[in-house]
């Protein structure tokens, strides 16, 4: 990556020349959502599409270098929960994210992880907004829940050599969940 290079997002959120595109559907949320039957229906009417993320990713991660990319997450519900994002914590559990709001409404879920996993000391549901610049602190899992009745675009951006673990949050769950 060329360090005075930068992407820019078009109007629906999707960066210029990512180094990745990831396509999330119902049916890759699988035990995320509780109402296992209204989710199996989904799948089954035609599995939407949730969210995408679009990616840029140094070719060697580094400390020294970032890794950002937009997500946009779509309107819909399974059951009587919002569309959301899988959900996870980073590794080594000090990298932080920033999340930018570029349109739509939505809550970033967080919740602060004793080691293992196993409990939250502390949960915030965090109001998004476009123009709002939202902070997961690295000891804290995050889930973005899109609220409103359009795309919910976020921009983020994290330490590149960030890993991402969705298997604690997987086994365990999320700690709060938003309904409506």
């Amino acid at each position: 990556m060329n360090s005075s290079v930068l992407s820019t997002p078009d109007s629906m959120g999707r960066i210029d020349q990512p180094t990745s595109v990831r396509q999330v559907r119902v049916s890759d949320l699988k035990g995320v959502f509780t109402d296992e039957p209204a989710w199996q229906r989904m799948v089954a009417d035609g599995d939407p599409l949730v969210y995408e993320v679009y990616l840029v990713e140094p070719a060697t991660p580094s400390g020294w270098d970032m890794s950002y990319g937009t997500t946009i997450l779509h309107p819909g519900r399974v059951g009587d929960e919002c569309f959301l994002t899988r959900g996870h914590l980073h590794e080594p559990n000090d990298r932080p994210e920033l999340a930018y709001v570029m349109s739509g409404e939505g809550v970033m879920l967080l919740a602060e992880v004793s080691p293992g996993g196993t409990s939250a000391a502390t949960t915030e549901n965090v109001r998004l907004s476009p123009g709002l610049v939202a902070y997961a602190e690295g000891r804290y899992a995050h889930r973005v829940v899109n609220t409103g009745s359009t795309d919910l675009i976020f921009f983020s951006v994290w330490p590149s050599d960030t890993g991402h673990d969705y298997d604690t949050v997987g086994r365990r769950g999320f700690w709060s969940r938003v309904t409506g």
